[in-house]
């Protein structure tokens, strides 16, 4: 099949890669995949990934039980043990022995066929398009953050970085929070929230304001530092960013202001795609070209523009 495979090094398109047989899993023909922040970070080396990136995608099931063969589907990503107490209690995506598609152990989307456990996929109500569909990943990511923190609606939230995720971010909190503000350094990018009615200002312009709940999306190493600066005492700082290096971090003002930190990846993919169906999240608007999987090479130059938001591979 053709395909996108990583050496460690190199990002290189082929067409002699090998067609998964699936064995005890569901052979996947992938329809559209998206390009991620994770994916930039897998190729400077991200968890030394070795083989075929990607994890945002749809597909049809072409094998696998009668109730799926011919259906659309997504895919949670992590593939726990089944055994730990982690799988046990439903968190298989923090399994020590996971693998994760395209990211752990596992090849990925860029490429003709994947394959993932039946227990991982979810139908694609026919209400959804492709090119929506491809986004439940990142918006179940969206959705992880009420997961794990209870939003006070009448506190305003602040997230922090205009790419796909914080765009994505800003969207469902408006659904949670009466005030939602969104910063970033793109004009073109902040426009686009301000049609969904989301307050934005360029990074420079919010200055003094402190905020309960501040969302860190900007897929960069200095993101947490500009957070906490806008975090209120005993506020809530979730992060979001995913980076191939460290970097040195001062703490102090989280333990003096004894601000909350949490980290939040994967997410629930039903929510994703009620709110899909429905038609309560905008995504076509940020599409920002569609390549087939041998222009690599421009799709990721693309993805690597600032004025570009999402980038799918066909």
């Amino acid at each position: 099949m053709k395909g996108l495979y990583f050496d460690g090094k190199i990002l290189s398109y082929r067409d002699d890669l090998p067609i998964p047989e699936g064995k005890n899993e569901v052979v996947i023909k992938i329809l559209y995949a998206g390009i991620c922040n994770t994916d930039k970070e897998i190729l400077r080396g991200y968890h030394k990934f070795i083989g075929i990136p990607g994890h945002e995608f749809i597909g049809i099931v072409e094998k696998g039980s009668s109730e799926l063969i011919g259906k659309r589907v997504v895919g949670e990503i992590n593939v726990g043990c089944g055994i730990c107490s982690y799988c046990a209690s439903g968190l298989s995506r923090h399994c020590p022995d996971r693998s994760v598609l395209g990211i752990i152990g596992r090849d990925g989307v860029f490429a003709e066929y994947t394959t993932l456990p039946e227990e991982n996929l979810l139908i694609v109500p026919e209400e959804i398009g492709d090119k929506e569909a491809v986004f439940t990943e990142p918006l179940a990511s969206a959705f992880e953050i009420m997961q794990m923190v209870h939003v006070d609606p009448d506190e305003p939230a602040l997230i922090i970085g205009d790419g796909k995720l914080g765009l994505l971010i800003a969207q469902v909190f408006t659904y949670y929070s009466k005030r939602v503000i969104l910063i970033g350094r793109h004009r073109e990018k902040l426009s686009l929230a301000q049609k969904w009615g989301i307050e934005t200002y360029l990074s420079h312009e919010l200055q003094g304001e402190k905020f309960q709940y501040v969302i860190e999306a900007t897929g960069t190493q200095s993101g947490f530092s500009d957070a906490v600066a806008y975090t209120k005492p005993r506020g809530y700082l979730i992060l979001k960013s995913t980076t191939a290096s460290g970097y040195e971090l001062n703490l102090s003002p989280v333990v003096v202001d004894e601000i909350h930190v949490i980290g939040t990846r994967c997410g629930p993919f039903a929510p994703a795609l009620l709110y899909l169906k429905e038609k309560r999240i905008d995504v076509l608007s940020m599409i920002s070209g569609i390549y087939t999987l041998s222009e690599y090479k421009k799709a990721f130059s693309e993805n690597n523009k600032k004025e570009n938001i999402k980038i799918l591979f066909k």
